[in-house]
Formats: C-alpha cells, structure tokens, sequence
C-alpha cells in the first residue's frame, strides 16, 4: 500500500456522504490529530474524490492543516466507489470493544496521575468506568443520604409486594427511587 503527501485542499467531498459527522466527533477526531497527528490515510479515487476519510479531512481542515496523506485507489466504477463507501462506514459498527480490556487499558493510562485527555472519552465517563467496587458501592450507599424529601414523596408499595417504602422522585433525571 504506496500513500502520499498532498496538499488538503486538493480533496474534494463526493456528492454524498455515508456518514454522518456531528460538530462533537469534528473536535473529537481534531484532538485525536492534535494528539498523535495523522494516523490512517485518506482514501480518494483518481480525482481526489474521498472515498473514505470525510470527517478526517474536516478535522484537519478545522485545524488548518494544509498536508495530508492518501492512499489512491484506481479502476475502480462508480458502483465500487460506493461500495467502498458503504462498507468501510459499516464494517467499523459490526465491531464491539471488549469492556474488560477497555477497563483495564483506561485504568492503565489514567493511572495516579489522573490523566483523563483521552480522544472520544468524556472525563465523567471515564471517572465511572474506573471506579472500584468499593467506590461504587459508597456512591450508591451516599445516594439521596444528604437529599431532603421534596413534596412529591408519598408512602407507595415497592416492586414485588414490599410495603412501607418512600417513594422519591430524582430531581435531576426524574427517575422513581423507592426507599425503605
């Protein structure tokens, strides 16, 4: 596989794009840039059309890069060309991320020193997924101890048939909490 340097404002976006890139993934696929600089190339056909790579040149565009790699795929019709299109952007959703080994590499990176700049990752989203047994389990012990029951607290029957429980209505989310 032969990739190249070309000048960003040479690639042109086709007609119509598979996906879809919100203002989000835009900055987050800039950090990631940011952060460890090109690391796939762009895939476009013999007119610098991009096939694969659209959210990629966005990013570098928003971070006014002037240079990016290609790789340059020929002979290819115009079927193939959205084919090409079509599977790349799908093959990318049949994976899934293997949660233990996900865990256990965010423990490592994050580490005593707290570093939570991860592309892709919110910091309050990682701080949960980190959490040790015992963490949870005080999170889950503190919740609604420091929390005056507002008027919409009534006596209720819990799941199951339990009785005497409180009802409670979560002020931020409005989820149902019952109480013994």
């Amino acid at each position: 596989m032969k990739t190249r340097k070309v000048k960003l404002a040479t690639l042109v976006h086709p007609e119509k794009n598979v996906r879809m890139h919100s203002e989000g993934q835009l900055r987050e696929l800039a950090k990631s840039v940011e952060m460890f600089g090109q690391t796939r190339p762009v895939v476009v056909d013999e007119g610098n059309v991009i096939l694969v790579g659209n959210g990629l040149v966005d990013a570098m565009r928003s971070l006014e890069k002037t240079d990016v790699s290609i790789l340059t795929v020929t002979g290819l019709s115009d079927s193939m060309k959205k084919k090409l299109m079509l599977t790349d952007n799908r093959m990318f959703t049949l994976g899934k991320d293997n949660p233990e080994v996900q865990i256990e590499f965010l423990k490592e990176i994050i580490g005593e020193d707290l570093d939570f700049d991860i592309p892709g990752y919110e910091r309050d989203i990682l701080e949960a997924l980190i959490l040790t047994q015992s963490q949870i389990t005080a999170q889950v012990q503190e919740y609604g101890a420091n929390f005056e029951l507002p008027e919409n607290t009534g006596q209720g029957e819990l799941p199951g048939g339990l009785s005497g429980a409180k009802q409670i209505t979560c002020p931020n989310c409005g989820e149902i909490i019952w109480v013994e």
